[in-house]
């Protein structure tokens, strides 16, 4: 290292590094308590992951790693708590939430195969992850998914869908891939593999195959004799025990002989193998008899233990025995349990997330803090953003919600209450207080009117109207769709003309600032879907607005998204795009006239949700991914995708926002995306205006791609924001007219260039009020 010399140049480097701590100690610590729960840019992902598919012992025994449907999670054997659990989700670096099968090898790297063919490697020593794609990318197999990974010194099998592939983990290349198996069809999934006495095993559904390992060319068909198993059974999983290969199948176990596949009786038990495990004895486990372990040390005598019972419809999937004789059963709904050596039992182990992926609607309550989930038939979750705890609220084993099929939710804070609008059971007002929840029904004693069915309720999308009425559509028989509430107890319904037939599909609503009620068809198959249907209070104003046929305005009958802009303008998301509708009236008649226009690059995309931020920006979700869009529909402002991008999957179904905060609540396929915008809501002052990172360390050339920005925020919005020098010069002016409370600066001055290490003066105003903000920030320039 070089040491700085006594000159005037290191007396003001001094100066200067006195004066950078004692303003970080007086303005930078403060501030960040009022920071965002995500920095901006960032993305965070919800999944639940009680829906196990596999397991594997890690590398030094002592801990279990798990493959679910929403990521896959370490947990300790010693100390099995939730709060101890490692948890790798899609923003945590994995391609694929769902993980089909998990692996680890000595050198401390755990294997983690996916659907579509993709490898992610986790390092438990470097905490890194990176990516094999070679299957995904090839264009020579069709099915991709990974079943099992069996590691056998520097090899690893992997068993796909496709068949099978032999994979170096020290060159990091893959040695050979068989796609078929002697006559049997291409591409037969191959379930399990192993390796023993110089042989390769492999289970497919009806046979076994086996080569030597040191065959020639393995990819070869006629390089694998095939051992077919008896008509009717199928064959999944395969274990070495005492010198022989076993297959466990769906009617039992059985022995791989040298033509034949021998069948060993376990006793009196019926058999269903969902999975072998081998150590110092033969684990089977049973799917049969409400789930059960038989395990032997000599294969004469089996012993059949009875696992923890499950939820209501899982069933035990997987099984792993650690060398202590740990036992983990991997459950279809409950995640995993752990009976010790000593018989203790650590059940329902599963990192904190949502009650399941299986999601229909979101809703964010500002006032609360809360994100607000509905789940179908599985039930509801509620997810405390500021403390990033959950609530979960099932539909069984005596839940404080009733049995139902929730579809639709919206937090009403007029009434502090939560509306769950399901399919069949009408509408439900739901009270939070502490952990006490208290569920009340809406039906048609509270003025609702029903289906053709009156005992069957179907509940659309509720809303608050201008007057914070709550505002909740129904599938009415008699086409009383709309219903209108002061108190929350009883509605009054008003009928919806809807030409041709009055019952339709109605599922989402919206009011304008005159006053007008639309209310918009979902897709479905009868009822048929129309298209809009509007009125006004009063009934002087009402009509439809088509979505098929030669009187079509609208782009699709299947409306489900509805908003109102800041022009009074209604935007319409269809199965086929967005419809932007004003209405006219006319100067003689006063007759009202609709005109509808589209958005030409969502044009034909099938629009699931469309939600509004801080700043006017409209949040259009779809079946690819997500659109956001300028206020007025002119601009395309953002693309969001599961390519690049964290979201979880381009299946968007829901999307909701803070924003105050900025961040977005994305509903998908696999789970919830979380993510924090620079659209922020503008503040009624400067009182808490800032400047993030803070100080901001910045290379000292041009051409970096991630250089760090300087992000203010805490403004009134269409704030000018000016950077002066410690001395008073200006050298940037940022127009943020068409932002709310944040903005962010590049780093570079009004010539482009890099300005210098230094103290920085920030300005902010804004028409909207008469003061101005000032904030202060620290830039060190570090050579590169």
């Amino acid at each position: 290292m070089k040491f700085l010399k006594k000159t005037k140049n290191y007396k003001y480097f001094l100066t200067m590094k006195k004066t950078i701590f004692l303003f970080l100690f007086s303005f930078v610590f403060i501030p960040f308590s009022l920071a965002q729960p995500l920095r901006q840019g960032e993305w965070r992902a919800y999944t639940a992951m009680n829906v196990v598919l596999d397991a594997a012992l890690g590398a030094d025994s002592t801990a279990v790693w798990v493959g679910t449907t929403g990521g896959a999670f370490r947990i300790s054997l010693a100390d099995p708590k939730t709060e101890n659990i490692l948890a790798l989700r899609t923003s945590d670096g994995l391609t694929d939430s769902k993980v089909t099968a998990i692996g680890t090898d000595p050198d401390g790297n755990v294997y983690l195969g996916g659907e579509a063919g993709v490898i992610d490697v986790y390092s438990e020593v470097t905490k890194k992850m990176h990516s094999i794609t070679d299957i995904h990318l090839s264009t020579l197999i069709s099915k991709k998914s990974i079943n099992q990974f069996y590691i056998s010194g520097d090899d690893i099998y992997i068993s796909a869908n496709y068949g099978l592939s032999i994979f170096n983990r020290k060159s990091q290349t893959f040695v050979i891939t068989v796609p078929r198996f002697g006559s049997l069809v291409a591409e037969d999934s191959a379930f399990a593999t192993l390796e023993f006495n110089g042989k390769i095993f492999v289970v497919l559904s009806d046979a076994v195959a086996v080569a030597d390992k040191n065959s020639v060319n393995l990819s070869a068909p006629s390089a694998w004799t095939t051992i077919l198993a008896p008509a009717g059974t199928s064959l999944h999983s395969m274990a070495l025990f005492e010198g022989r290969v076993f297959v466990g199948a769906t009617d039992g176990l059985y022995e791989v002989g040298s033509s034949t596949l021998n069948y060993i009786s376990v006793g009196a038990d019926s058999i269903n193998v969902a999975k072998l495990i081998s150590s110092d004895s033969l684990y089977i486990l049973n799917k049969r008899s409400g789930g059960r372990i038989i395990s032997t040390h000599d294969l004469l005598n089996f012993t059949s233990h009875p696992i923890p019972p499950a939820s209501s419809g899982s069933s035990a999937r997987t099984l792993i025995v650690s060398n202590k004789h740990e036992m983990v059963i991997g459950y279809a709904a409950d995640g995993v349990s752990i009976i010790s050596a000593d018989n203790i039992l650590h059940a329902n182990i599963f990192p904190a997330g949502p009650i399941s992926n299986n999601i229909f609607s979101l809703s964010f309550s500002p006032s609360t803090g809360k994100l607000f989930i509905a789940h179908g038939t599985d039930g509801l979750s509620v997810f405390d953003a500021e403390n990033s705890t959950w609530q979960l609220l099932g539909t069984v084993n005596n839940s404080p919600i009733p049995n139902a099929n929730y579809k639709y939710v919206f937090y009403d804070s007029t009434r502090d209450a939560l509306w769950a609008s399901t399919l069949g059971s009408g509408l439900y007002k739901i009270n939070f207080s502490g952990n006490t929840v208290n569920a009340s029904q809406r039906i048609g004693n509270a003025g609702l009117q029903g289906t053709l069915d009156p005992n069957y309720f179907i509940a659309g999308q509720c809303i608050l109207d201008n007057k914070a009425n709550l505002i909740c559509p129904t599938w009415a028989g008699n086409g009383e769709g709309l219903h209108i509430s002061t108190n929350g107890d009883q509605f009054s319904s008003y009928q919806m003309n809807c030409p041709g037939d009055l019952y339709r599909p109605f599922g989402v609503t919206a009011q304008d600032q005159d006053g007008y009620y639309y209310l918009g068809t979902i897709f479905n198959g009868s009822p048929v879907p129309y298209g809009v249907v509007y009125r006004s209070l009063d009934g002087s104003v009402s009509g439809a607005l088509s979505g098929s046929g030669s009187d079509a305005v609208l782009l699709n009958p299947n409306v489900n998204a509805l908003i109102v802009d800041q022009d009074n303008a209604l935007w319409c998301g269809t199965n086929a795009g967005v419809n932007i509708v004003t209405h006219s009236s006319k100067f003689q008649s006063k007759a009202v006239e609709f005109h509808a226009r589209k958005i030409p690059f969502l044009d034909l995309q099938v629009v699931k949700t469309i939600a509004v931020d801080g700043v006017g920006n409209k949040w259009v979700g779809t079946d690819h991914g997500i659109f956001v869009v300028s206020p007025d529909g002119a601009d395309s402002i953002a693309r969001y995708t599961a390519e690049n991008s964290p979201l979880i999957d381009n299946n968007v179904l829901s999307i909701s926002i803070d924003t105050k905060n900025g961040e977005v609540y994305i509903a998908t396929l696999k789970g919830i995306s979380r993510t924090s915008s620079i659209f922020k809501e503008g503040n009624a002052d400067y009182t808490k205006m800032f400047a993030y990172p803070n100080p901001v360390v910045q290379g000292d050339y041009d051409d970096r791609p991630n250089m760090p920005k300087v992000t203010f925020t805490g403004l009134v919005s269409g704030s000018t924001v000016k950077i002066y020098t410690i001395s008073g010069r200006l050298i940037r002016t940022i127009d943020a007219s068409q932002l709310g409370a944040t903005v962010t600066w590049d780093g570079r001055d009004e010539n482009g260039k890099l300005p210098p290490s230094g103290i920085y003066i920030v300005s902010a105003t804004s028409a909207l009020v008469k003061e101005s903000g000032q904030t202060k920030f620290v830039l060190v320039r570090k050579n590169n």
